[in-house]
């Protein structure tokens, strides 16, 4: 024995001696340096030829699953550093091997198994052909998803959340990635029911080869449960606290809720006092016990009171319009509006005073007061006047709002070769619901309005008229990041008190133009005299529907189709025929809103008795603003 380990130790140390000295390094990647020799200059020289490889992915053509493979690979991630030996090859092929079967069990694919084959892909040694087959099994499905709370404290049981809310469907095949998207919106539903500060631990797959189901136990610390406290104020002291707390939507000894805090950060924001708000909880995790409340710090820094507007609109039927506005926000110091406007176009001249009061005699209740002098120059009629309201603005919950108030109004109308002088008081009445996700480039939700407005007075020939409207538009988005939009919109009114020729004709319901009907002229989309001049109705219905492209970060383009007709009845009567309009348009989005330029052709022309035409061959609008 002693002798075959002398023997041994003389073959090593011959080996050694007489081998030229040669260098190797390998990391845990696979990565080599080259072996080297040194030089008679004492320099090490490359000796080895650099091995080149290709992979195949076999069994998995109408899967997923490559792409993931692809993203994660090191054959392809570490594909520019050089290998040199075929050892180091196979432990870089070897960990994408494990790679994929984790891939695979990410998909549901539980039962798959996996093979990894190298081959000379040439006959020159120096490259590899590396082939991975799998055989896939039948993809797993979600049965169930729980959660397991540890610790549970002393609070109440933190909410669950079901599947479909979760954005896991039953019977769907099992993804990882949705898994997790369900993980986090789990998270996030604690902190909408006490618990800000759960944290996810883990979660446990639970296999049933039989019925080939997965049910997912989610394992959560939910922390300590915790409840809103009192609202800690950072701000100038311009605008006054008791504004900024008032318009808070949760109250000290509630359950916090994320949302609300959400909620109240966008409400703060919508009044456009503040430069910057931030909204935080005062404690963390470590400091707070079950049932504790949480004082919330609001950090807040004013914005320029004054703002001053221009706008500009092209109309082929009316012109040129232009609008400028002065706002001063926080006028008095008490959160109150003040804004002075003047509007001028081919059809209208307008000077108007507006002032907004918020929580007048009781919160979330705004009272607003609006004087204006307007000169209407339509074909239907001109008029010149003013008109006096006060209006009581509520807020029922987030989106819904209800509004009633008093106006009074004098004119002096010209229609049809007559002067009259109307002289009205109304007592306006609205309500509203609005979930839309923005009101200046909205992609989803709706918007209802619901008008209605009593009128007592020397109004033509009859002394009383009620006017009715309810308006709606709804925006579906076409894919996940709503880019594309199918907008939608109606508008339904009625008039009650005497026949039409007793009304005056600023109250009569007319149809076509931007905002209605384009295609057609201002109020021309409705009957008309045989001068071509539009006589109203008692009654409106209106429709359009337009999807919206965008293309790029700047540009979008849209097509519409709309419709409408004017009733003389009380209701809306389809015996009379309906006006079309068909169009097309551009959009440039810009930080305020997009600008956009439409063309549009009525599909129902007509002319004068004298034979010329009354509807032009096409319209033109050019604005700042959606349609609708």
């Amino acid at each position: 024995m002693g002798l075959f380990l002398k023997n041994r130790y003389l073959f090593l140390f011959g080996l050694l001696y007489f081998s030229p000295p040669v260098l190797w390094a390998q990391d845990k990647t696979g990565k080599e340096e080259a072996p080297t020799e040194v030089s008679s200059t004492g320099q090490p020289v490359s000796k080895l030829p650099v091995l080149t490889y290709s992979y195949e992915l076999k069994g998995l053509k109408e899967t997923d699953v490559p792409g993931e493979f692809e993203s994660k690979s090191n054959l392809i991630l570490l594909k520019k550093r050089p290998l040199y030996s075929s050892f180091a090859l196979s432990k870089r092929a070897q960990d994408d091997l494990e790679m994929l079967q984790k891939v695979l069990y990410s998909f549901g694919y539980y039962d798959a198994s996996t093979s990894l084959d190298i081959n000379d892909s040439s006959k020159k040694d120096i490259s590899r052909h590396i082939i991975f087959s799998v055989t896939t099994g039948e993809r797993y499905k979600v049965k169930t998803v729980k959660a397991r709370f540890e610790p549970l404290g002393k609070g109440p049981a933190p909410c669950q959340k079901d599947l479909e809310e979760l954005g896991i469907h039953i019977e769907e095949t099992f993804t990882a990635e949705k898994v997790l998207s369900a993980f986090d919106k789990f998270k996030d539903h604690l902190a909408n029911c006490g618990y800000p500060f759960a944290k996810i631990k883990g979660h446990e797959a639970i296999i049933s080869r039989p019925d080939k189901t997965v049910n997912l136990v989610l394992k959560i610390n939910p922390g300590p449960y915790v409840k809103f406290g009192i609202i800690r104020l950072k701000s100038s002291g311009v605008v006054p606290d008791t504004y900024v707390k008032n318009r808070a939507p949760f109250k000290e000894g509630e359950p916090y809720d994320q949302r609300k805090v959400d909620a109240y950060q966008d409400k703060l924001s919508t009044t456009k006092l503040f430069n910057k708000i931030q909204i935080q909880r005062e404690k963390k995790a470590e400091d707070t016990e079950d049932g504790d409340d949480m004082p919330m710090n609001v950090d807040l820094s004013d914005a320029k009171p004054r703002t001053v507007s221009a706008g500009v609109k092209f109309g082929t039927s009316v012109g040129i319009g232009t609008k400028l506005s002065w706002i001063h926000r926080n006028i008095t110091g008490n959160a109150d509006k003040f804004m002075a406007s003047a509007e001028q176009s081919q059809r209208l001249s307008l000077v108007g005073l507006d002032y907004q009061l918020p929580d007048f005699l009781k919160v979330d209740q705004t009272l607003v007061t609006t004087v204006e002098y307007k000169e209407e120059r339509t074909r239907a009629y001109g008029s010149r006047g003013y008109g006096i309201a006060a209006i009581l603005k509520n807020e029922l919950a987030e989106g819904w709002s209800y509004s009633y108030g008093l106006m009074v109004e004098s004119v002096r109308l010209s229609q049809y070769s007559s002067i009259i002088h109307v002289d009205g008081v109304g007592v306006p009445l609205g309500f509203t619901i609005n979930t839309q996700d923005d009101d200046l480039e909205p992609s989803s939700g709706g918007k209802l309005v619901i008008d209605v407005t009593p009128e007592y007075g020397h109004l033509g020939k009859t002394n009383f008229i009620t006017r009715t409207q309810v308006h709606g538009a709804y925006h579906i988005p076409m894919d996940k990041h709503h880019r594309n939009v199918l907008a939608l919109w109606s508008r339904l009114g009625m008039l009650f008190g005497g026949s039409v020729n007793d009304m005056p004709g600023d109250r009569r319901f007319f149809s076509g133009g931007g905002g209605s009907i384009r295609g057609y002229g201002y109020q021309l989309a409705g009957p008309i005299d045989g001068e071509g001049k539009p006589l109203g109705g008692k009654s409106l219905f209106e429709f359009g529907i337009e999807p919206r492209l965008r293309f790029g970060d700047s540009w979008g383009a849209v097509v519409f189709f709309e419709g409408g007709l004017i009733s003389d009845t009380t209701h809306p009567t389809f015996k009379n025929r309906l006006f079309l309009g068909l169009g097309t348009g551009i959009r440039y989005y810009t930080s305020f809103g997009p600008i956009r330029a439409d063309i549009a052709i009525p599909l129902r022309k007509r002319r004068k008795d004298s034979g010329k035409v009354v509807d032009r061959a096409f319209q033109i609008y050019i604005s700042i603003g959606q349609a609708f």
